[in-house]
């Protein structure tokens, strides 16, 4: 499971470090106007919210860090570490990233906002 966890993990961060790299060479001005994980156990879903507002919903024994890095050539990497420390197991574990990025939202409107994945890695 710990290798399962990891690979998901690693996955999410890879799909949103990828959406963020691609947003940032499609257009010079990129709100981000939502970058949650969602966090569903098999009975309730959690939010880790980070932008704009920080916000969570997790309960005891739950827990995330989040990190935010930005190299020399200005991209983005998010990543969160999940953490599981109550007694038992989770079983149905979901980890949902997302992402709602706003691309030069001064001119242009989100009829015509798209992105391209160019490649994923995990």
């Amino acid at each position: 499971m710990h290798s399962l966890l990891k690979g998901i993990i690693t996955s999410l961060v890879g799909i949103i470090g990828f959406c963020a790299v691609t947003y940032a060479h499609a257009a010079p001005d990129i709100t981000i106007e939502r970058l949650s994980l969602f966090i569903y156990d098999g009975t309730n879903t959690y939010e880790d919210r980070r932008f704009p507002d920080a916000a969570s919903n997790l309960p005891a024994g739950l827990t995330v860090t989040f990190n935010e890095t930005i190299d020399a050539s200005q991209n983005r990497t998010w990543a969160w570490t999940f953490r599981n420390t109550n007694a038992a197991a989770l079983t149905n574990l979901h980890l949902t990233g997302f992402i709602d990025p706003d691309l030069s939202a001064s001119t242009n409107t989100y009829f015509n906002e798209y992105g391209e994945l160019i490649a994923l890695s995990a």
